[in-house]
């Protein structure tokens, strides 16, 4: 059986762990296990720092790698602002329909033995340069709510639009946030509602 390998320093050896960890995500997809962690992964062999602390007795060191991956894993992703809104939505009374949007294209083979692409969706007009939200769809809207009529309960249907971001986001500082920010323009200058949200609650609000 051979020997790990040696490495100088952690940095050096998290490179390689991620290059592998990547070749085998590649070939087998998603690894993580149900806690967000590789199922399969490189091993590291680089002896853990430790901080003495509790009056310098090492018994009581602190693992700092340790501390260091608790802290990066309590940061919330984009992703699962996204999964918390569309839990929201597939439950929301006012939601009539809502679609999860992707971007991009993949390809197929055609029967001529070449490949053609296939456009996850495609813009055939808009006013001007925009990008489609992560969440489209309708909501149902009484006019009593809006003072409208008073005797009946007739509703309004709305469109709504919905661009997740990772929590602490607080502007566009892109083309791409730009152009996304302008769809949600064009969606409540037209009536509807639509907001970028950093949190579902955001989303809460928007729809009482």
């Amino acid at each position: 059986m051979s020997k790990p390998l040696r490495f100088r320093d952690r940095s050096a050896e998290q490179k390689v762990i991620d290059t592998a960890n990547a070749q085998m995500e590649a070939m087998f997809g998603d690894l993580r296990n149900a806690k967000g962690r590789p199922a399969l992964a490189a091993k590291s062999y680089m002896p853990k720092k430790r901080v003495p602390s509790g009056g310098g007795d090492p018994r009581n060191a602190t693992d700092i790698d340790s501390v260091h991956r608790n802290e990066t894993a309590k940061r919330p992703l984009e992703a699962e602002v996204i999964r918390a809104v569309e839990q929201l939505l597939a439950v929301h009374p006012r939601v009539l329909w809502a679609l999860r949007m992707n971007s991009g294209s993949a390809s197929y083979e055609a029967k001529s033995g070449k490949y053609a692409p296939v456009w996850f969706h495609r813009w055939v007009r808009a006013p001007e340069r925009v990008r489609m939200s992560d969440f489209y769809g309708a909501i149902r809207t009484p006019l009593n709510s809006l003072g409208l009529m008073r005797d009946i309960d007739p509703c309004i249907t709305q469109i709504l639009a919905i661009e997740c971001k990772r929590p602490g986001w607080t502007k566009p500082t892109d083309q791409r946030e730009r152009e996304q920010a302008a769809f949600l323009a064009l969606v409540r200058k037209h009536g509807g509602i639509g907001l970028f949200a950093t949190d579902p609650q955001q989303v809460a609000e928007a729809l009482r």
